[in-house]
C-alpha cells in the first residue's frame, strides 16, 4: 500500500499540511544490581525479550516517581537515530544499548528498587532497554507523554521539573510526523558504497522541515538515485558534473565518494546545512558548492566561468513540486548540458498523485528543449511518508541540437 507523502498534501501552490505519525513499546522483569547486571550478559544468561509489555507498565505519574525514574524513561524511549527511511533497531546488549541512551548500567541499577515495587514487569535491563527498542509506533505512548507534561510534577524541584518536561517534549516531537521532529542526523546506508569507496555510511543533518525549506530534507528520490549511481557509475557519470538542487547533498556526496569532481548547487537559504553535510562526510575534496538561483543563473556564471562550457551531466533529484518547476528544470537544463553526444541528464521523480500535471509538463518542455529521452525506468522505494513510486529519466541533446 503506498503511503502518504508531504507533498500529497502540498498544492503546486499552496503550503504543507503537517501529518502525524505514532509509536509503540515492550519490555519485562527482574531485579538485578550493576555487577550482575554485567555478569548475566556476560554468561549469556537468558533474559526476558520476548515477553511482551504495555505501556501501562510504565510508571504511572500518578505514584510520584522520582526524577531519576523519570529521566532514564524518558531517555530510553528516545528513538534511534534515522537509518535511510525508518527508524532501525539493532538486537544490542544493555552495555551496548545504554550509551545510545546516554545512560550506563549503573544509572539503571539504582532505579530497579522503585521499579521492582512499582512497575515490575520493566525492573530488569533487559526489559528496560526493550522500552526504547519497541516503544516507536504507538498512540499509547504519545498519551503517555502528553501525561508526564500536563502534569505538574510538584513532587519535584523547579530545574528537574523543567528538565523533565523539556525531554519529554523531545520524545514527543520525535513522534509526531517528519514536519515535527527537530534537527537530527539520518543516516545513509546505501548497498556496495562500503565496497566502492570504503564509507560505510553518509550522515545527513537535517533540521526542522517546514513548508519553506523543502530542500532541508532527505527525499527518496535522492536515495534511489545514489543507488542507481553505485551500481553503475561508469554509465551515468561523465565529468564535468553538476547537481541542481542538492539539498541536503545525498547525491553530491556519493558521486564524489566515487571518485568524481562534482559541483553541487542550490538556494542561499540551503546552501550552509550543504556545506556542513559535504564537511561532515570529508567530501571537501571532491565536491565543491555553490548558490544557483534556476531564474537568475548569471550570478553562477559569473562565479563559474567555466560552467559556460557545459556539464556531461547534469542531476536533478525531486526537482516537481511546484508550477513553476517544470519550465525552470527544462530551461537551466538547456542553459547548463554540454553541446556533446555523451552528456546528459539524469531526472529521478516521486510520482505523486497531485503532480501529474506538472510531470506530463516537463515531459512536454524537455522535448521542445530538444531533448531525447534516451532511457526510463519506474520503480518502488520509501520515503519518510511511506511506499513510493519513482520514476527515473536519462536525456540527451537530439542529434539536429549538436
Amino acid at each position: 500500500m503506498t503511503g502518504f507523502d508531504v507533498l500529497d498534501f502540498f498544492e503546486p501552490c499552496g503550503r504543507i499540511s503537517c501529518l502525524r505519525d505514532e509509536l509503540s513499546v515492550t519490555s519485562d522483569k527482574k531485579k538485578v544490581d550493576a555487577s550482575s547486571l554485567k555478569e548475566n550478559e556476560d554468561a549469556g544468561l537468558p533474559d526476558d525479550r520476548t515477553t511482551t509489555i504495555d505501556v501501562l507498565d510504565l510508571p504511572h505519574i500518578s505514584l510520584k516517581p522520582p526524577k531519576n525514574v523519570l529521566v532514564a524513561i524518558l531517555r530510553i524511549l528516545k528513538l534511534e537515530q534515522q537509518c535511510n527511511f525508518g527508524p532501525g533497531v539493532e538486537n544490542l546488549t544493555p552495555s551496548q544499548f545504554l550509551p545510545n541512551r546516554d545512560l550506563t548500567i549503573e544509572d539503571i541499577s539504582d532505579i530497579l528498587p522503585w521499579l521492582t515495587i512499582h512497575s515490575p514487569r520493566i525492573a530488569s535491563p533487559d526489559s528496560f532497554c526493550q522500552i526504547g527498542s519497541t516503544f516507536t509506533d504507538s498512540r499509547d505512548i504519545v498519551r503517555y507523554l502528553t501525561t508526564i507534561l500536563s502534569s505538574p510534577l510538584n513532587w519535584l524541584q523547579d530545574p528537574d521539573v523543567e528538565d523533565i518536561y523539556k525531554a519529554a517534549s523531545s520524545r514527543l516531537s520525535e513522534r509526531c510526523g517528519r514536519t515535527s521532529i527537530p534537527d537530527f542526523v539520518r543516516k545513509i546506508v546505501l548497498k556496495n558504497l562500503c565496497e566502492k569507496t570504503g564509507c560505510e555510511s553518509i550522515q545527513l543533518k537535517e533540521p526542522s522541515l517546514t513548508s519553506d525549506n523543502l530542500g532541508l530534507k532527505t527525499w527518496g528520490s535522492s536515495f534511489i538515485l545514489s543507488q542507481r549511481l553505485i551500481n553503475d557509475d561508469q554509465r551515468y557519470l561523465k565529468e564535468p558534473i553538476m547537481e541542481l538542487g542538492a539539498g541536503t547533498g545525498l547525491i553530491g556526496i556519493v558521486v564524489a565518494h566515487l571518485g568524481y569532481h562534482v559541483t553541487l548547487s542550490d538556494l542561499p537559504e540551503i546552501l550552509p546545512n550543504l556545506k556542513e553535510n559535504i564537511k561532515l562526510n570529508h567530501a571537501s575534496a571532491q565536491a565543491d558548492c555553490h548558490e544557483l538561483d534556476w531564474t537568475r543563473p548569471d550570478p553562477f556564471i559569473k562565479e563559474n566561468p567555466n560552467s559556460l562550457k557545459g556539464y556531461n551531466t547534469l542531476i536533478f533529484s525531486d526537482p516537481v513540486y511546484s508550477t513553476n518547476q517544470p519550465l525552470w528544470v527544462a530551461d537551466i537544463s538547456e542553459r547548463f548540458l554540454r553541446k556533446s553526444t555523451e552528456a546528459h541528464i539524469l531526472l529521478q521523480v516521486p510520482i505523486r498523485s497531485g503532480f501529474q500535471k506538472e510531470r506530463d509538463e516537463l515531459w512536454a518542455l524537455m522535448e521542445d528543449k530538444g531533448f531525447q529521452l534516451v532511457e526510463s525506468h519506474q520503480q518502488d522505494g520509501y520515503d519518510d511518508f511511506g511506499e513510493q513510486k519513482f520514476v527515473f529519466r536519462v536525456y540527451r541533446w537530439y542529434s539536429s541540437y549538436l
